[in-house]
């Protein structure tokens, strides 16, 4: 060092015999020394800021990780409500086929009451008159409220379905950012290394 006896007793070496020895003058050697010490100060400064900007993608793909299981649940979660909707059209259904079945048994059943009345005299004809009408008209009310419930239970399950198609496509996103960073930080580093 220059400040130190060594390098004093160095440079006045350097200084006094450069033409006999034939060496490097040490003033330029500490020149040197001082441009290399400066270099391995920008290098770990460089090396500090690299190690930041990784933590912080680090921490940028945990996020996404944790963004993608968030959708993954969603959309697990809309997809359990898709098929309860599914389940309730197909119940829904089933009570169109046995409101058709019940129209079917009501005309047979007037058939029959028309065929009866013929041989059984007009009281019975009213008294089954009136118990066909009680039973058409809890069949139209049946009918009414089936009719109002299909359309908003289509169109919930439609709107299910979009959202489903939808969350499906944040998540292959997410997917896909995720692995994005992840070669990113692995070739990033890699370099890095090298370099280092």
């Amino acid at each position: 060092m220059p400040g130190s006896m060594k390098g004093r007793a160095c440079w006045c070496f350097a200084v006094f015999f450069p033409i006999v020895f034939g060496g490097v003058p040490m003033y330029l050697l500490d020149g040197v020394l001082s441009e290399v010490k400066m270099d391995v100060q920008n290098w770990k400064h460089l090396l500090e800021e690299v190690q930041m900007n990784v933590k912080t993608r680090e921490t940028e793909a945990q996020q996404l990780v944790q963004m993608v299981s968030e959708q993954t649940e969603s959309l697990q979660l809309f997809t359990k409500e898709s098929e309860e909707a599914g389940k309730e059209l197909r119940h829904l259904h089933d009570l169109e086929c046995g409101l058709e079945g019940l129209k079917v048994r009501h005309a047979s059943a007037l058939r029959d009451a028309r065929e009866r009345v013929e041989h059984e005299g007009k009281p019975e004809l009213e008294e089954l008159r009136a118990k066909i009408k009680k039973e058409a008209n809890e069949a139209a009310a049946e009918q009414m409220r089936l009719t109002e419930e299909i359309p908003f239970l289509k169109a919930q399950r439609q709107q299910l379905q979009e959202e489903l198609r939808n969350r499906k496509n944040e998540v292959e996103v997410g997917r896909a950012l995720v692995d994005n960073d992840s070669v990113f930080l692995q070739t990033y580093l890699g370099r890095m290394g090298g370099a280092v």
